[in-house]
């Protein structure tokens, strides 16, 4: 081998793809949009969260959910597994990406116990950089009390880059 090593993901198993995309493809349009939605948020995500982003009763995502988890793309209260989420955000365009992570954001800042680090990846990928730039000052300051300083200068730094970003919104 070089000693090369590929830049970005790998990509997607051709096989596994196929797979994906037709569980995904016999799924009803709510159970798409739950997955997408779950794709996007990278953790668990209560369903009663998922109801107030998609706008939908949560009886109605209830049933979605239990169809993402009979076609075993889903586990538990998050993606069944990691190529999951590759294939569906591959598919999904930049523009609803942003749009997703701001209605997350917005879900998300007044749910109790909410890491701030989560608030700001959020807010960040919406291109909502005075957010960002508050959400990753509170995740600055809990690694400090934590005593993870390496930690809190790299979100120090990502918290100066948000605000300049803020500034030229």
């Amino acid at each position: 081998l070089s000693g090369s090593r590929p830049q970005g993901p790998l990509p997607l198993p051709a096989a596994a793809g196929a797979l994906i995309e037709r569980r995904v493809g016999r799924l009803s349009a709510p159970a798409r949009e739950l997955l997408r939605l779950v794709a996007l948020s990278g953790e668990q995500l209560r369903l009663g969260t998922a109801a107030r982003v998609l706008g939908q009763p949560l009886a109605d995502l209830a049933l979605a959910w239990r169809e993402l988890q009979e076609a075993q793309l889903a586990q538990g209260s998050t993606i069944a597994h990691d190529l999951v989420r590759e294939c569906v955000l591959t598919r999904l365009p930049a523009a609803a990406r942003s749009a997703v992570h701001l209605a997350l954001a917005q879900a998300l800042q007044h749910e109790p116990g909410v890491e701030p680090i989560r608030l700001a990846r959020h807010w960040r990928e919406a291109g909502c950089w005075r957010e960002a730039h508050g959400a990753l000052r509170a995740a600055a300051q809990r690694a400090r009390i934590a005593g993870r300083l390496e930690e809190y200068e790299v979100l120090l730094r990502d918290a100066a880059d948000a605000a300049t970003r803020a500034g030229d919104e």
